[in-house]
């Protein structure tokens, strides 16, 4: 039986993030415009805040004064042990909206494509146009033995196509990092390629030895498109089927590194 375990009963994700990335920075009406999803974001975002940049302004290279820009804001919800569950920020030129109560991929996407709905109706969508799209995912894995008793063997298949031969020779403590492009054509408007970023690591946590699967792929437009394209209703939104893609992707990682045991305590059986 495996010396390691998931870090959820159910899945090893601590956190699943969603991110848009648009053409440029937020202009100031719309980083003011952000500030309304304080109301219609309230009941499951409640707690608020903005960001902003700081701007040094400078005349014959003496200090004159400096300004605070509005930038963004952050929205959040805490469990009751004070830990955040979700997280919504808009900032420069992205969205991002990250998970950390995972429970399944449905309700979780469900979520996390209101939340990304409700952000981008405050874009000019005329001269901010979508870049972009990734998908973060981010699996853990807790060794109950000590770091003397460490084993590859227990989280991944030791063959995988995934693992440098020197992971296997490396001890209880070490780090891989790899990417690679596939290109898609979702349909005739929407192509462009991938960029899968697969960060594999072991370290020590208060005095507890784990093990992260760090996944990011994202969505690179081979053609820039507005976002109303991306959200039109019903089962054919292209922003959905973006996502559900990445998800893909990261499933079929997953089943590449993980050993038997592992996926069947994740609910991914080959």
């Amino acid at each position: 039986m495996s010396k390691a375990t998931p870090v959820n009963p159910h899945n090893a994700i601590e956190a699943a993030t969603f991110a848009l990335v648009l053409e440029r920075s937020f202009n100031e009406r719309e980083a003011l415009n952000f500030l309304q999803l304080e109301h219609s974001l309230k009941q499951e975002l409640p707690s608020f805040s903005r960001t902003s940049d700081l701007l040094v302004k400078l005349e014959n290279d003496r200090f004159i004064e400096q300004i605070n820009k509005p930038s963004g804001v952050i929205l959040q919800r805490f469990n009751h042990h004070g830990k955040p569950e979700w997280i919504l920020k808009a900032n420069k030129n992205t969205i991002t909206t990250t998970c950390l109560s995972y429970s399944r991929w449905t309700s979780v996407w469900k979520q996390a494509r209101e939340f990304l709905e409700a952000s981008s109706r405050i874009i000019d969508h005329e001269s901010n146009r979508l870049v972009a799209v990734a998908l973060q995912l981010v699996d853990r894995f807790v060794h109950s033995d000590g770091v003397e008793n460490y084993r590859l063997s227990d989280v991944f298949r030791p063959d995988s196509k995934f693992l440098p031969l020197q992971t296997s020779q490396a001890g209880a403590l070490w780090h891989a990092y790899q990417g690679w492009f596939e290109e898609f054509h979702l349909n005739p408007e929407i192509h462009g390629k991938c960029l899968n970023v697969l960060n594999l690591s072991t370290a020590l946590k208060n005095n507890q030895l784990m093990t992260t699967i760090d996944h990011t792929i994202q969505f690179e437009f081979a053609e820039l498109t507005g976002l109303p394209n991306m959200m039109v209703d019903g089962e054919g939104n292209p922003l959905q089927k973006l996502f559900n893609l990445m998800h893909t992707l990261n499933q079929l990682a997953l089943k590449e590194l993980l050993n038997n045991e592992q996926l069947a305590a994740i609910g991914l059986e080959t």
